[in-house]
Formats: structure tokens, C-alpha cells, sequence
């Protein structure tokens, strides 16, 4: 619990400074480095385990509470709720605010915080997103000017909860074997 607030900072340094140009630090809608990318390829259930409605609801940029960053975890939330990509990292996949912030002050703080920090592009961007997932049920409208983005599925049933698949790694072989014997007996 101690390392939330470290560990929030250090995934938006990743994500939005780590190797980007001096105009494009923060930049939410500037290319996307491997971290943002990856991050923006994950499924709701590992996107849930960072928990940005602790840091969002409870963070404190000013004292030294136990709550993580809320400046960080706005920045990430943002970058999520603008740029959300199917695990492809191609297709516009976009997200509801609800998913990472259920409760309404919550919400309210992170529009607040939206209304401060953020350009009025990306604004508008997570807007038609927000739009397109509430408006058609999931599915994206006409007027949120990206077509091609598929349904978005609470289910999410065909992916697995593995953080690391987004990159690349592979799971390690049950142990004692784990694959079954394909040798057949000769009668």
C-alpha cells in the first residue's frame, strides 16, 4: 500500500515523458511510446487493478497522505479514456468513466481535474468516446468520428486477466510436464 503513490508516478512517467519530445511530454494525444501503447491495449480486468478510484477519490497532491497521486492517476486516466485500443492496438476501443470510477464524486473530481489540465482536444476526445459507449450502448456513433471501433463488451470474456501478454511475454509450462504424453501404446 505504501508503493501506490511511487508506483503511479512511475507508470505516468512511462507512459506520457519517457522518451517524449519536449512539446509532446503530457501530450495525451501525441504518438504513443511502447508503455502508453501497452497500457492503452489492456482489458478491463487488468485495467481495474490499478485502482484509479483510490487515487482519484482519495489522493492528495499536497500532503503526504497514504492516498496515491491524483494529478498521476488523472493523467492516466485521461490517457486511457482518450486512447483505449482493442488488444490489437490498432482498433478504437473506447471505455465508459464508470469502469474506473463508480462513484460519482469520484467522477466529479476527475471532470473537475479535466476541466483544469487537460486541452480541449483531448477534452473532446474522451467526450465522443464516453459519447459513443453510452450513447449506442457500446457501440460507437456517427457522430463520435471513428468508425471502425468495435462494441465495447463488459463480458470480456475472451480475454484472460495475463497483465504481461500485452508484452509479449509468454507464460511459463505448468511444472511436472504439463503437456500430455502423445505416445500410444503398440497391442
Amino acid at each position: 500500500k505504501r508503493s501506490a503513490r511511487p508506483t503511479i508516478s512511475l507508470l505516468r512517467y512511462l507512459c506520457l515523458e519517457f522518451e517524449a519530445s519536449s512539446s509532446d511530454v503530457n501530450n495525451i494525444l501525441a504518438e504513443l511510446n511502447g508503455f502508453a501503447a501497452a497500457l492503452c491495449a489492456l482489458n478491463v480486468p487488468q485495467l481495474r487493478t490499478l485502482r484509479l478510484d483510490i487515487h482519484i477519490g482519495k489522493g492528495d497532491n499536497e500532503s503526504g497522505s497514504r492516498g496515491g497521486s491524483k494529478d498521476d492517476a488523472c493523467h492516466l486516466l485521461a490517457l486511457i479514456l482518450a486512447r483505449h485500443t482493442d488488444t490489437d492496438y490498432e482498433t478504437p476501443k473506447p471505455l465508459a468513466i464508470q469502469i474506473f470510477l463508480p462513484e460519482s464524486r469520484s467522477q466529479a473530481e476527475f471532470e473537475t481535474w479535466l476541466g483544469e489540465n487537460a486541452s480541449p482536444d483531448v477534452r473532446m476526445a474522451i467526450k465522443e468516446n464516453i459519447a459513443a459507449v453510452e450513447g449506442n450502448g457500446g457501440a460507437p456513433s456517427a457522430e463520435a468520428g471513428r468508425k471502425g471501433m468495435p462494441s465495447f463488451d463488459d463480458g470480456d470474456d475472451e480475454d484472460n486477466d495475463d497483465v504481461l501478454g500485452v508484452f509479449g511475454k509468454k507464460s511459463s509450462p505448468p511444472k511436472g510436464g504439463g503437456q500430455p504424453n502423445n505416445l500410444q501404446a503398440k497391442g
